[in-house]
């Protein structure tokens, strides 16, 4: 087998996919979001509509307090958004490379291949997925004798 593969520190390994799937993921919170927002509006304008049938006057303190509390609900959720976001943007770059990592180690290797040389056997870091592509290609070498002997 070839040498330990290290963990790698860029972001983006295939940025296109990558950026493709964290919008796949943000996607759903954002819609998450609007829906709790829209919601959120609907509620108040019942609770307004419930003050002007009680026949309160615009400037009594219900609707201050309702005022308020539309406020803080507005800014709670754009807070949540954004933890919620950051959260899945961070964990969305670490599945992203367990997904394209393999991929790109597999491809660069096919690359690298020298005309009339034998090819090296491949492995991947331990937590990336498709584990059984350098398996099958590395028992494909050995039954078709393509290994590079070092």
């Amino acid at each position: 087998m070839s040498k330990e593969i290290k963990p790698r520190l860029k972001f983006f390994i295939n940025k296109k996919f990558q950026l493709q799937f964290l919008l796949f993921v943000l996607a759903p919170i954002l819609l998450s979001a609007v829906a709790m927002f829209i919601c959120k509006e609907l509620m108040y304008q019942e609770k307004v509509a419930m003050g002007q049938r009680m026949g309160l006057p615009a400037e009594h303190g219900y609707f201050e307090l309702l005022k308020y509390h539309q406020s803080i609900e507005n800014q709670m959720i754009i807070i949540a958004f954004a933890v919620t976001a950051l959260i899945f943007v961070v964990w969305s770059l670490l599945v992203s490379h367990r997904i394209a990592g393999p991929i790109y180690r597999f491809t660069e290797t096919l690359k690298a291949a020298k005309p009339n040389e034998k090819l090296k056997p491949i492995q991947f870091r331990p937590n990336d997925f498709f584990q059984e592509i350098p398996q099958t290609f590395n028992e494909f070498l050995k039954s078709h004798d393509l290994e590079k002997k070092d």
